[in-house]
């Protein structure tokens, strides 16, 4: 099953809510979290919309049969403790223009322990899901990534953060973030004929001629 490697975004649409580190990092990329420090009220919950996604290069002819996003998140300073007690963070991955308002469906949960003080990947959809949405080869470059935290799951106020990760680091952070890759099938080959010979190959069938 061909799939793409994951491509990040080039546009920050909208962003608030991060009080440490530049929100651009999730453009640039290059190990670098962009943090919050939240308590439990949410007063001023983080979050960002990404648009205009790098080329995914995905053939005219084929068909998109699955999307998958990756997210890195982590509890970045170890005095705060890890990420704990059913955190959540809303999200949304679309055709068209996003706002805060849009990011109110659960995109991610983080169940008590399932995260430590470094980063991990979070990966929302799969080869065989489309996350609801009509994809097609011309059409991936219109799609917008939004993620907010709504459920910070601590009772005492944490500093958290998601990775704008290029890649190239190690571990967790080896993995492009926030970022989207495709799955797809291309049709068969219509073959071809060798004319100046006694085999013919067409449609995928081998012809001895007589």
């Amino acid at each position: 099953m061909p799939v793409t490697g994951y491509k990040r975004f080039t546009t920050l649409v909208d962003e608030d809510g991060w009080d440490f580190g530049n929100p651009s990092n999730f453009l640039a990329g290059g190990d670098n979290g962009v943090l919050s420090s939240e308590s439990p009220s949410l007063t001023d919950p983080p979050y960002a919309i990404l648009k205009d996604p790098n080329s995914f290069g995905v053939p005219a002819n084929a068909t998109i049969t699955g999307v998958e996003v990756n997210i890195t998140i982590g509890a970045t300073d170890p005095s705060f403790g890890s990420l704990t007690s059913n955190q959540v963070w809303n999200g949304e991955l679309a055709l068209t223009d996003l706002e805060e308002g849009d990011l109110t469906s659960t995109f991610i949960t983080i169940s008590p322990g399932a995260a430590s003080e470094v980063a991990t990947n979070y990966l929302v959809g799969g080869d065989g899901n489309l996350l609801g949405l009509s994809l097609t080869p011309s059409n991936l470059s219109d799609l917008q990534l939004g993620f907010k935290l709504s459920v910070l799951g601590r009772t005492s106020t944490t500093l958290l953060g998601v990775f704008g990760e290029s890649g190239d680091g190690s571990g967790a952070l080896a993995i492009p973030s926030p970022a989207v890759r495709i799955y797809y099938t291309v049709p068969p080959g219509e073959g071809f004929l060798i004319r100046s010979g006694q085999l013919s190959i067409n449609s995928g069938q081998l012809y001895i001629r007589e």
